[in-house]
């Protein structure tokens, strides 16, 4: 029997990781599949999304910080602390911050296996696991930890990486511990864009044959309406935090003097307030919907009904965005920032309209101006992009077909 195990960020509960909602549909190739869904935070528990009634989840709560503090302990007794150590001083990174930075990866990754062998050790130790972690962070060393500890010879460990835990300068701590020793003892990791294999060779050579680029995919919705009014759509999509630069949206937005704009967002996050302070001081030519957080399933019905001129987004960084891919999907062209895997997906004056992160907020303005014309001519290119690349059934079957031929048959 082979067996996937997944290590997820939360998923099903909570809100976040919901493009796991589309891939958790493809595990049916393994006779058994449990998700092992990490660091449930309290407010999130009573929010449970379905998945497959085959699918088994093991929950595995947030703890609190003094149990987590007494879990570091068992990092003194964990070599790769030492070799962590060593890393350190010799990247001349070795500081107060980082030295704690190790010491909370060390500690839940041994909390969180300590709670996943005590669940199911029993049931998968002698079976065939594909350990797969849908993040590249601390979430393979967990893996690791497992087929350690239950001597699991046959099983094997792969990876994906998204974003802060694959470019270390986007990581809230600047830092991702132990990566030589998470690469030595996986068989993949799948960046989830060519920017992000290109990223990890450049900084892990001796790992080259290990990196393979897989991308994400959507689901097939059909096309959306064409929109047909004078005024110009836009809409986005994205937590509320720094990073994805809504203040950035609304000062492009509020520069475009040609066309009445309307904008809707959805999503919520610590930076709501100061958005929405923000754009107070909005043009009259500029209306502003921020209809908060909304489901997956919802947004694509919200597709199927109301017609959008562009998807927007002027992140400061990206993996390469599974909600430009949805957009696409319904024939939605796309306004987005090069960053990370962007430029993959967003090709500028065929399915949409790419600029430099650095270009002045006028000067976008100006080049929306100047092309709004087009975007209807980039709708059928939006399509045809998400179609060649990026649809869920063709890359999600593919992916689970390759990682389930992995290892001992």
């Amino acid at each position: 029997m082979k067996v996937l195990c997944v290590l997820s960020n939360m998923f099903p509960y909570g809100h976040i990781e919901p493009y796991m909602e589309t891939e958790s549909n493809y595990y049916d190739r393994y006779e058994k599949v449990y998700i092992c869904s990490l660091m449930i935070k309290r407010s999130e528990r009573k929010r449970l999304r379905p998945v497959h009634k085959d699918i088994e989840v093991v929950p595995v709560l947030f703890s609190g910080k003094i149990r987590y503090l007494l879990w570091s302990i068992s990092c003194i007794f964990d070599r790769n602390f030492y070799i962590g150590i060593v890393e350190l001083i010799h990247r001349n990174k070795l500081n107060v911050k980082n030295l704690a930075s190790l010491m909370i990866f060390l500690s839940r990754a041994h909390y969180e296996a300590h709670v996943i062998l005590k669940k199911i050790g029993n049931e998968i130790k002698d079976k065939k696991v594909m350990f797969y972690s849908y993040r590249f962070e601390y979430q393979p060393y967990v893996a690791i930890l497992l087929k350690e500890k239950l001597r699991m010879n046959q099983a094997e460990i792969v990876a994906r990486a998204h974003g802060y835990d694959l470019y270390e300068k986007f990581n809230p701590r600047e830092y991702i511990p132990l990566r030589k020793v998470v690469f030595d003892n996986i068989k993949y990791v799948f960046p989830c864009s060519e920017h992000g294999s290109e990223y990890l060779i450049d900084n892990h050579k001796e790992f080259e044959d290990k990196i393979k680029t897989k991308y994400l995919g959507t689901v097939d919705h059909g096309l959306g309406p064409v929109p047909s009014g004078s005024a110009l759509t836009f809409l986005s999509c994205s937590n509320v935090v720094e990073i994805k630069r809504l203040d950035r949206i609304f000062e492009v937005l509020n520069c475009i003097e040609k066309y009445s704009i309307r904008w809707i967002h959805y999503g919520d996050g610590s930076r709501m307030d100061e958005v929405c302070a923000l754009v107070k001081n909005s043009a009259s030519s500029l209306n502003i919907e921020f209809r908060g957080r909304i489901s997956n399933s919802d947004l694509m019905d919200l597709y199927k009904k109301e017609p959008f001129d562009a998807f927007i987004n002027l992140s400061d960084s990206e993996g390469l965005p599974v909600s430009i891919m949805e957009a696409m999907s319904f024939g939605i062209p796309c306004i987005a920032t090069d960053v990370g895997g962007t430029g993959e997906i967003v090709i500028d004056d065929e399915n949409g309209i790419l600029v430099s992160p650095f270009m002045e907020n006028e000067c976008i303005a100006k080049v929306i101006e100047q092309r709004a014309d087009s975007l209807l001519k980039y709708r059928s290119g939006a399509r045809l992009t998400w179609e060649r690349k990026f649809n869920a059934l063709e890359n999600y079957r593919k992916f689970i077909n390759e990682i389930y031929d992995i290892g001992v048959e």
